[in-house]
């Protein structure tokens, strides 16, 4: 076992396809460290409270310690993980004082990771802000008050969790490969099944709305970003997370068909007026649109009574059948947010 403490590697360090059973414990690193291809073994493997200040690689490397430990480390670099292998119980934690530990504070590569025990795999005060993380199982991995960056999409009224991948191919825009997207969509699937089996149910509802977006936009066209039952989804309620959404369009929906119907015909014969045909004042008019929003309501409900009490045109007659379809699509659109919104 060789063992390194407090010490500082002025040099770039190169133990690429060696076979390690190593520590480090408070040193640092001012030059590239290469450990690409390697792997640990022995009981543990152990990097605590070591400062990372160059490129870092153990990309490909197989950790086959029986306990794998990156504590309090700051990687400030670029670090790699692309294609390593975790084969037992394996620890990444930062430290409790700091937001997110601050372990990853350069662009870091998880891609593509093996991870054989997921369940004994944990993040631990982490941030992700520049972290990629797809092509990795995140299903059972365990995230303990971890960080995750936010962004606000267009249309919305608040922060959601986004992934770091999705930023950078964002900025790749049509030239990122099409199955990249595939994989950052199962990363959020993914991601969602961990928080919701684990009972964290608003960032899961944050990677659920991340990857009903993935299916909307990437790859896509105008037409099914903005012309699609999806997008309608997505405004109406949130893919079924935001309850109010639903709630306001259908309120919004009743009230732009009654404008519609005062102007479309409506007679009430007990006080002898034609709404469609009368120029009333603004007073007047009030008390029409109050009168014609009683009448849609009521229209909306299994009554007899409303026939004898108001005569509409052909053409309202033919506008309340639209409105029917979305005061319909609407009302279900809420219950079903309502439902998951309490259900848990």
């Amino acid at each position: 076992m060789n063992l390194h403490r407090d010490e500082i590697f002025h040099e770039s360090l190169s133990l690429a396809n060696s076979n390690l059973q190593i520590r480090f414990i408070r040193c640092t690193f001012e030059g590239e460290v290469d450990f690409s291809g390697s792997t640990f073994t022995g009981e543990s493997t152990m990097f605590i409270e070591c400062t990372f200040k160059g490129y870092t690689s153990f990309g490909g490397c197989r950790f086959s310690a029986r306990t794998t430990l990156f504590s309090k480390c700051a990687f400030k670099g670029q670090t790699i993980f692309n294609k390593a292998v975790f084969e037992d119980t394996t620890i990444f934690e930062g430290s409790r004082d700091s937001l997110g530990g601050l372990v990853f504070e350069g662009e870091t590569g998880f891609k593509y990771v093996t991870i054989r025990k997921a369940r004994e795999f944990q993040f631990k005060h982490v941030t992700f802000e520049k972290v990629e993380l797809r092509g990795t199982d995140l299903s059972e991995l365990r995230f303990v008050a971890v960080h995750w960056p936010h962004k606000r999409s267009k249309f919305s009224f608040r922060d959601n969790i986004v992934l770091y991948d999705q930023l950078l191919l964002e900025r790749e825009g049509t030239n990122a490969p099409p199955q990249e997207f595939d994989l950052l969509q199962t990363a959020y699937r993914e991601l969602k099944q961990n928080y919701d089996n684990n009972r964290f149910f608003g960032p899961a509802d944050d990677f659920y709305f991340r990857e009903m977006e993935m299916l909307r936009c990437y790859p896509g066209s105008l037409r099914t970003r903005y012309l699609s039952w999806r997008f309608l989804y997505r405004r109406v309620s949130g893919y079924g997370l935001y309850w109010l959404n639903g709630l306001l369009s259908l309120t919004f929906t009743i009230l732009i068909f009654s404008a519609l119907i005062l102007f479309t015909g409506l007679d009430k014969p007990q006080i002898d007026y034609d709404l469609a045909r009368s120029f009333p004042s603004l007073l007047r008019l009030f008390f029409d649109y109050v009168e014609v929003l009683k009448y849609n309501l009521l229209s909306t409900l299994p009554s007899k009574e409303i026939s004898a009490l108001y005569s509409p045109s052909i053409c309202t007659r033919l506008i309340l059948i639209p409105e029917y379809i979305l005061i319909a699509a609407f009302s279900t659109l809420t219950v079903l947010a309502i439902r998951r919104r309490f259900k848990r």
